[in-house]
Order: C-alpha cells, then structure tokens, then sequence
C-alpha cells in the first residue's frame, strides 16, 4: 500500500512546475511544427482572452515548442502573440512536474519550395523568414516590430524547405550570410512553391544603439526593412516581392549584427521602452562592412483613464499630440472596456492628451516637461455624460451588435452599437430628454423600439418579439445549363445597399439566410471580385420564403494560352486578364489558372483582352466569346519595367498644374511607343504631374508639353536589375 507523504513537513515544498507548450499547424492528415511563433503565457485570473500583465513571452523553437521550467502551480494560460481571434487553451501546472499544452492552428498552406544562389545552385542552411501581418504595439503583445515577421526554418543540404502558413501569413523570404538576402515570393491561392533566389555581393551592418547619455542600451529591438515597396519581375518572369523585414535585439554591449544584406537602400529604426523610437536609413555598397549608431532620446509612456463627470468609464479613441487641434499624433489607442488606456513610446517633450469620441474632442490635458518614464494622465470628460443602457430581446436575452441612437433635447442623434452582451454608452452633452431607439443589425428601415428617460438611470430596450429578425429566404443558385453551383458567394443587401448577409452556395448550390429583418432584400451573387445583382426579394415579419432556384445567365469561356514573345511556354506567375467593352467600361470575369494559361468566364460578347501586371507587356487583343462555346487565344507577355514618369515644373510654377501635360515616349529608333496625358501629382494643386507606364526592357526618351509652352525633356532605361529605381523624374527644360 502507498504511502501518502507530506513535503511540507519534510521542509521539500516544491510551487513550482515546467510546462511545455507545443503549437502546430494542421492541413488535412499533415501535422507540422510551427518555427518561430510568438507564445505568450498567462496566470488564470481574470478574463482567460486577456493576458495580465505577469505574462511570460517567449518564441518556439524548430520543433514547435516553448519550455517554461519554472511557473507557479496553478492554471496557465497560453495563446499565440498577436492573434487574438486564434486559439487560447489552459493547463494545470503542478509541482516537480512537466504539464504539456498544444496550440493546434489551421495551416491556410504548406509551402514546399527551394533556396537557390544568383546562379541557381541549391543553397542549404539558409534561414527562412515569413511575414506574418501581425505587428502591433507593446500593449497588445512582445514589443513594437517583433511581430511583423517569424523566422521559420532552415532550407536542407539541397535548398528545400517545408513551411506551413498560419492566419494571414503569404508572404516567404530567404536569408544568409554568404548570400544576399532574397526577394520575397507571394505563397497563396494555389500557389506554394517558391522559389528564393539569394544575391551577390552580400554587407555586413554592425548597429549599436545608445541613449541620450550616450550608455550603450542592451535588449533594443532593431528593425531593418526594405525603403520601396514595389513588386518586380525577374527575367524569368517570376514576381518578387520587397524583402522582409529583419529583427534583432542588441546585445549586453547594446550590439547586434545583420548579415547578408542585399546592397541597396535600408530603412532602420529602433525601440527600448522607455526610450522614444529613432530611424535613419542606410545605403550598402557590395561586400560591405558598415557600422551605424542609433541614439535614443528620453522618451514617456502616458498611461491613464477616460472617465465621464460620474466617474464612468468611457470608450474612446485617445492620442498623443502637440496641440489639441493637430491631425498628427505620436501615439494612439482605444480605451479598454474600464477606460484605461496606453500611449508608449513618445518623445520626452511637452505634449497634449485627448480623448475622441465619434471624431469629437470631448476631453483633454497639456502634460508639461514631462520626466522620463511613466507619466500618469486621467482624463475626465468635462461637460459630457454617459449614457447606458442594454437591448434585450422579450425574453431579456442580450441582443448584440443592434443599431442604438440617442437623441437629445436638441435633436442631436448619437449612434452606437450594442456590445456582446447587448449594452451601450453613449457619451454626449447632458440632455433633460432623451429619446433611444434601437434597430437590428443589418439596417431595419424604422426603429425597432423606442424609449425616453433622463439618462439618469440605465435604460432598457426591450425588443418585442414580432420585431425580433425572424425572416428566412432559401434558394439554389444553377448555372445556365441547369447544373448547381457550388461555393460561390451571394450576397442579400437590404434595399439595395451594402451586403449585410453573405455566405458561400453549398456543393448543390443551395443557400439559406436566417433571422432576416422585414423588407425588400436584393439578391446578388460575386463574379470575378465583381457583386452582380439577381433579383429582388420582398420579406414580410416571420417570412420563411423558399423561392427556389435562381438561373445565372449564359456564359463563355475564353482559355489564354499565355507565351514569352519567344513562343516559350509561359510558366512562372500568372497575370491577370481583363476584357474591356468598347465603351472601356470592363466586364466582369472569374478567371482560374490552368495549364499553359488561364481560363476566363464571361459574359457572351465581343472585348478587346487586356493584361493587368506588373513588368509585362502584350498586345490588346479583340475577342468574341459565344454562349456555350470555348474561345482560344494565344497572348504573348514581353518582360518589361513598371515604372512612374514625375514632372516637376517647379515652385514659380505652380499654377499650370491645371494644363494638361502630353507625354510622349520613344524608343531607340525615335518610334514613338506611348502619348499619353499625365495626371497632377497633387490634385488640390502643385506644378507637378506624374504617369505610370509599361515598358519593354531598353532605352528610352521621354518629352512632354502643356499647350503654353512648358516643356520637359530627358531619357529612361529599362532595365533587368529588379533593384532598379522605378521612380523616375523627367527634367524641365529652360
């Protein structure tokens, strides 16, 4: 028999465990691990979705995984940094004892690609960086920058990498140190086997960062970034994204290293709370070996609350600025749901805090010489109050996200949205009367339920259940020829406005709205990014209408067999097609890529086909499309360069900016390629134009000319180098 023993009484006590948290990215059977995923852990007190502020934060490893040896016992939290709509699962740690915890997230796509040098030779132990979309600021998790991107492996002896993509990551990039950091390639929609091409001619940046007394500062973020953030071609046809983002942390000497850089222009910036944030940018030359200091000012963090005159806390917009009135700001966040707020990372100087609400300044302070670090500012809405209230349905059940208008004595209406658990408040001048109504969410045409108090106690809007949304609409959406249509979206708008209800057709194309509001709804189904209208809908209270099924119109089909202008296969990134009617309005299309091109649905008729991308080139075409039938088309694309042509007239100039300026553009042979009208740069005025164009690689001359006489003349070149400059300024002639 066991015997049960008492540590305490052995003076062994242990309160602390390990917990290890694993995280995984799930796509069917496949189970991978996640590299480089911002973890965050959290003691059970409170709301579990909200960390506290005794969170412990850290990255996972290569195998997934985060280990934490030494927590208190008790329940944990842990969620990944930054995506507050992902995952959050607890645990119980306990004493001498290893608990696991798994953060299971859906992989959007695996990306089976290869790292590859100038010459196309297979690079391993190259490391791989994903963009993750997830910045935010030190409140909402880590510290400002660290969660733009995540190193997420290494490419094997021959180049090749798996890496699974999360949330909204799409974008893959490649580092190392004997190589120039690579382009990064769009993964996504099908297409997820990139391939990272490093550079020649790789620098070295050596960053040490101080503070204003010139001590080195150790544990800094340094962000280095790209300066333009244009998308290229290469000569193969392939299109390459900016480089991502690198990030590091100085070091105990307040040091840190960045290896193979591409020589080009950098954009550098870093932070350490408390300090203000520093930038400056940096030019690499090849095989560099730079060394760049970034000094950090005094800075503050202004923390605080927004409450009204009774001491109630206030949801409001609340920033940093140098006058009350300014449209600039250092810093800005919303209050949470206690009022509480947190502007960080501002320069130490004399400044003004102001809370909004619906654009309104409704309450301020001047924060004068402040020191450094923490400053503590509570603003209270001086001449404003709170008005509260909740929707409830009949049966007292909350009623979320309802349309709540006040209206004071005044007829001044104040607008806001029912919280999750049907609340409001609305912050507005004190009124003797007000007048409350509330409507469902997707835009009833009249007011649901009104009701009238001072304001002074809460107020109940009590929906009766006839006003309740209780209507239905279903249907089945086939194609010309009678067959269904599957996963398309449909859309019902309320009186023809903004879609308020949308969901994908099921695989027999049916479709079904529930808890829709009375009225007459509009029917549309999406095409090609285009919302294109079916039918109106008239929907009486508590309605179940099954109208049945909803016949598109006839269509046809053009296939695009896409070449190189050298009758190659077309095998890289797909462009995009359009067909434009002869009054230039376009037409909407649903085009999908295939093998050897594209294939275009559209509306029978006669188009001329037109490509949409970045450094190609092709001919307008002339197509017609029969219902029924499919078109074939061979497009050729010419590699070219994307480019913006500026004209700048000068300051004694300004007022011909209203003429329009004629461009024209020829090639070597003096054959005139393009004549075309640029577009003022400034719109509100400014002696400057600006013109986008295409064009095949090769030299170029530009000139230009208003019709009084202002004339502008120079040359371009169209080059291979994807780091080309893309901006180019035309000279004025005297």
């Amino acid at each position: 028999m066991a015997t049960l023993v008492d540590r305490r009484a052995l003076g062994t006590h242990v309160t602390t465990g390990a917990l290890r948290v694993s995280v995984f990215a799930v796509s069917g059977d496949q189970r991978l691990p996640l590299d480089g995923v911002p973890i965050e852990v959290w003691p059970a007190k409170g709301d579990p979705a909200s960390p506290a502020d005794d969170r412990v934060q850290r990255r996972s490893d290569a195998r997934g995984e985060v280990t934490l040896p030494e927590l208190a016992v008790g329940t944990w939290n842990a969620r990944v940094a930054g995506m507050t709509d992902g995952p959050s699962t607890a645990a119980e740690v306990a004493a001498s004892a290893e608990t696991g915890l798994e953060l299971v997230l859906t992989a959007s796509w695996i990306a089976h690609g290869r790292v590859v040098d100038a010459d196309g030779a297979p690079v391993g132990g190259a490391d791989l960086w994903v963009q993750t979309g997830n910045g935010a600021g030190r409140a909402e998790a880590f510290d400002i920058d660290e969660l733009e991107v995540r190193h997420a492996g290494v490419s094997d002896r021959n180049g090749r990498f798996v890496v699974p993509f999360v949330a909204r990551e799409q974008v893959i990039a490649a580092t190392h140190p004997q190589h120039a950091a690579s382009r990064s390639r769009f993964v996504g929609n099908g297409r997820a086997e990139p391939r990272l091409v490093l550079g020649r001619a790789p620098a070295t940046l050596t960053v040490t960062v101080r503070d204003a007394e010139g001590a080195t500062l150790a544990g800094a973020v340094v962000r280095l970034g790209a300066t333009h953030h244009d998308t290229r071609r290469t000569v193969d046809g392939a299109l390459v994204l900016p480089r991502v983002a690198r990030l590091a942390r100085t070091d105990a000497a307040g040091v840190c290293v960045f290896e193979g850089l591409a020589p080009v222009l950098h954009h550098l910036r870093a932070v350490a709370w408390p300090h203000a944030p520093t930038a400056q940018t940096v030019t690499l030359a090849p095989f560099a070996r730079a060394e760049v200091a970034l000094v950090l000012g005094d800075g503050i963090t202004v923390t605080g609350s927004v409450r009204d005159a009774a001491g109630a806390p206030v949801r409001a917009r609340v920033c940093s600025r140098a006058t009350p009135d300014a449209r600039s700001h250092w810093s800005q966040c919303d209050t949470g749901a206690d009022g509480s707020f947190e502007l960080p990372y501002q320069p130490r100087r004399s400044l003004f805090v102001v809370a909004l609400a619906r654009g309104s300044v409704v309450a301020q302070r001047e924060i004068v010489d402040p020191p450094p670090g923490v400053v503590r500012c509570d603003l209270v809405t001086e001449g404003h109050r709170t008005l509260r209230g909740r929707v409830v349905s009949a049966a007292g059940a909350a009623l979320a996200g309802w349309r709540v208008t006040a209206t004071d004595a005044e007829g001044t209406a104040h607008p806001e949205r029912s919280g999750s658990d049907g609340s409001f408040a609305i912050l507005a001048a004190p009124s003797s009367t007000w007048t409350c109504t509330a409507a469902p969410p997707d835009g009833a045409p009249t007011p649901a339920v009104t009701v009238t108090g001072n304001g002074t106690e809460p107020l109940e809007l009590r929906v009766p259940e006839e006003l309740l949304p209780s209507a239905a609409l279903r249907g089945r959406l086939l194609d010309a020829d009678g067959m269904p249509v599957a996963g398309r979206f449909v859309r019902l708008a309320l009186g023809g406005g903004d879609g308020t209800h949308r969901q994908s057709t099921a695989a027999d194309g049916t479709f079904a709205f529930e808890r829709l509001v009375a009225g007459t709804w509009r029917l549309a189904h999406s095409r090609g990014g285009y919302w294109i209208d079916l039918r109106d809908v008239e929907l009486a209270p508590s309605q179940d209408l099954a109208f049945g099924d909803v016949v598109l119109p006839a269509t046809a089909k053009l296939h695009a067999v896409l070449v190189h202008d050298d009758g190659r296969p077309w095998q890289a990134d797909m462009p995009g097609i359009g067909l434009r009617r002869d009054d230039g309005s376009d037409a909407e299309v649903v085009q999908a890529p295939v093998a050897g091109g594209l294939d275009v649905t559209a509306a029978p008729g006669s188009y001329r086909l037109v490509v949409f991308a970045t450094d190609l080139v092709a001919p307008t075409l002339a197509v017609r499309l029969v219902a029924g039938e499919t078109t074939t088309v061979r497009v050729p694309l010419t590699l070219g360069r994307t480019c913006t042509l500026t004209f700048d007239a000068g300051a004694t100039d300004k007022a011909r900016a209203d003429a329009p300026l004629e461009v024209t553009v020829r090639a070597a042979n003096g054959e005139a390629v393009l004549r075309q009208p640029a577009r003022r740069r400034n719109p509100r005025g400014g002696g400057s134009w600006m013109l986008h164009v295409t064009l095949p690689l090769g030299r170029y001359e530009v000139e230009a000319r208003d019709d009084r006489g202002l004339a502008f003349r120079g040359a371009l070149e169209a080059v291979a180098d994807v780091d080309a400059a893309t901006e180019i300024a035309i000279p004025r002639q005297q």
